[in-house]
């Protein structure tokens, strides 16, 4: 019986350090960013091939065709819609965050935690998408990808 009592206190012990380990490689994994999407791990990405992930400190322009084929294939990129809340009431593109440009400065950083997520901005005709997109970047956003505007989308859009 002695024995019985020792090979559970081993097995209790056993799944003990197993759960502390998890614990700490969990730890390690949060503290180094592996559990989102990280520019880092953009080489490993099938999505993002084509897509210069060396390019840190500029904002890039992305054709609407590459960026539809990742959305659809990893719909929760985040499109940025950077218009004037009259402008999106007309026409927005589904799922779309809203914040108008003369608001980045104040709210992007709430809304958008990780510094080093894809985000890809977009306007009516595309000059203030590239001016948003240039302020993100200095704010240290490093994958900032101006799509252009709304009126270049020749995707399905809600009205």
């Amino acid at each position: 019986m002695n024995q019985d009592i020792d090979k559970g206190k081993i097995i209790l012990v056993a799944i003990a350090v197993v759960i502390v380990c998890s614990g700490i490689a969990l730890g390690f994994m949060v503290g180094s960013g592996k559990l989102y999407q990280s520019k880092d791990d953009a080489d490993f990405d099938p999505m993002m091939d084509g897509v210069d992930t060396d390019a840190v400190g500029v904002y890039q322009k992305i054709s609407a065709e590459e960026i539809k084929e990742m959305i659809d294939e990893r719909p929760f990129i985040p499109i940025l819609d950077v218009r004037t809340k009259e402008e999106r009431m007309v026409e927005w593109i589904d799922g779309s965050a809203h914040i108008p440009d003369f608001e980045i400065a104040d709210r992007v950083e709430s809304e958008f935690k990780y510094k080093d997520q894809i985000i890809f901005v977009h306007c009516q005709s595309g000059r203030r998408s590239a001016m948003v997109a240039k302020k993100m970047v200095d704010m240290g956003y490093t994958s900032v990808y101006d799509i252009g505007g709304i009126i270049d989308w020749p995707y399905e859009t809600v009205k």
